[in-house]
């Protein structure tokens, strides 16, 4: 098993970030060589679904993610999507969006990954490719919630 964890810092409350995690938002998130088609968006509360088709060089892939955990506060809001599917190599994939307020005007975003793949290799392999998936968010969580502040 494998783990990722990207930090941002960024201006704004729990709640109001949060507000902003909508099919739009998640298709912005997305590195311009993916394209996604969100076929399915029931928000980010338990219970909820998000249907993607992915191409990365025109393979299409299809995932289904469930929302299995949610919670919202003034000082914190987290949802966590696990895929019921998911393309190959992967055989567990379990994303955490944390959202926790840092100062009467800051907040970090943290994106956590942890994934498992058919062969521990593959799992190895892997892992830049997704690094780099979550890392290429920071600059788009930073333009997003810190403009008004700059």
């Amino acid at each position: 098993m494998k783990r990722v964890n990207i930090r941002t810092n960024v201006f704004g409350r729990p709640r109001d970030i949060l507000s902003q995690f909508k099919k739009e938002f998640l298709i912005k998130l997305t590195p311009p060589f993916v394209k996604i088609e969100i076929t399915q968006f029931d928000g980010c509360t338990k219970n909820g679904e998000v249907h993607i088709i992915s191409s990365v060089l025109g393979n299409y892939q299809s995932w289904v993610n469930i929302i299995v955990d949610s919670f919202e506060s003034d000082e914190e809001c987290f949802f966590v999507d696990q895929a019921r599917e998911m393309p190959f190599p992967f055989t567990l994939w379990k994303h955490t969006h944390k959202i926790r307020q840092i100062s009467d005007e800051k907040s970090y975003i943290q994106d956590h990954i942890v994934y498992e793949c058919s062969h521990p290799i593959l799992e190895l392999a892997v892992y830049p490719v997704v690094y780099f998936l979550m890392y290429y968010r920071k600059p788009i969580y930073l333009d997003t919630f810190n403009d008004s502040h700059d």
